[in-house]
């Protein structure tokens, strides 16, 4: 079905196991904050929208690592 990635994202979401968290930003060099929280809000969608289930490259989407 192609709404097996949203399904997977809505239990993600419920369970609070986003694949990009605030350690892995901060290991990137944010400081805590309303970037960092805009930077988890934003990863999150690129995740959903995008189907990408690797942190490493949603951090590199979000312009952090290379």
């Amino acid at each position: 079905m192609q709404y097996d990635h949203l399904e997977k994202a809505i239990v993600r979401i419920q369970n609070k196991t986003p694949f990009i968290t605030s350690e892995d930003l901060r290991t990137a060099g944010i400081e805590n904050g309303p970037k960092m929280g805009e930077l988890l809000k934003t990863g999150e969608r690129i995740a959903i929208n995008e189907g990408i289930e690797n942190s490493h490259e949603i951090l590199k989407r979000l312009g952090l690592t290379s």
